[in-house]
């Protein structure tokens, strides 16, 4: 449930979090804060293909695996996002 409520906040906010490095002068001109919207955009598609994708992963790993993978993945999309 805390998991799902940590996406929905990055998925309400990540926009506004991202375009307020527009403040700060190193990052003013970076790919992120410019085409911030594209980049959350890339993140909703791969998050919706890959939930499409559960029951092949449940099939093909099980669902002890599947759980580690996608707990890992969770930790990987917010070290990115950091």
């Amino acid at each position: 449930m805390f998991l799902g409520a940590a996406l929905q906040l990055t998925n309400m906010y990540g926009d506004v979090y991202l375009s307020e490095f527009g403040k700060v002068p190193e990052y003013h001109d970076s790919f992120v804060v410019k085409y911030s919207t594209i980049i959350l955009s890339i993140s909703q598609v791969s998050e919706t293909l890959f939930i499409l994708a559960i029951p092949f992963f449940l099939k093909k790993f099980g669902i002890k695996k599947v759980m580690l993978i996608s707990m890992l993945a969770w930790v990987v999309r917010f070290g990115l996002f950091s």
